[in-house]
């Protein structure tokens, strides 16, 4: 149980759907991670989680990131773009993660920086959220507890 950290999952296809709110209880965040599944909204990709990620982020105190796996290219680009930037203007970090068809400029035009854009292999997704998730974890104990300059999730690589 972190303090300071809540995780969210949603899936993202036709529709968005929520399948776990900000929680950060691990057994409630493993509920909702393990509610996804192909083909839950839809099996197209004619939307983009921005609007949710903003609505559902916008008010929080603290440091917010949402990371986003994408597999392939979305219907609408400029929507998606344009919402990302929203969330990013409001201070929510993006972190795109892509495999398979992803395009790798479009995963850096909706990252909130060029270094939170990533093409993994499918086999490296777990290790790659896995590593994030430490970064972050050991970036937010410093931050709350030391109050000392910490490194961002992009130096997982220096690891």
């Amino acid at each position: 149980k972190g303090d300071h950290v809540y995780i969210g999952s949603m899936s993202v296809s036709n529709r968005t759907i929520i399948t776990g709110n900000l929680t950060n209880h691990p057994l409630e965040a493993k509920q909702g991670i393990k509610k996804l599944y192909c083909g839950l909204g839809g099996f197209g990709n004619c939307t983009h989680p921005f609007d949710t990620v903003y609505k559902n982020m916008h008010a929080l105190k603290g440091r917010r990131i949402a990371i986003i796996l994408a597999d392939g290219v979305w219907s609408y680009l400029e929507a998606a773009k344009k919402a990302a930037k929203r969330c990013i203007q409001d201070g929510i970090e993006i972190i795109a993660i892509g495999f398979g068809d992803a395009d790798y400029d479009f995963l850096r035009s909706i990252s909130s920086s060029d270094k939170n854009a990533m093409k993994v292999h499918q086999s490296q997704l777990v290790k790659s959220f896995g590593n994030i998730a430490q970064t972050i974890s050991e970036t937010s104990h410093s931050k709350f507890n030391n109050n000392e300059e910490t490194k961002t999730w992009e130096a997982i690589g220096e690891k």
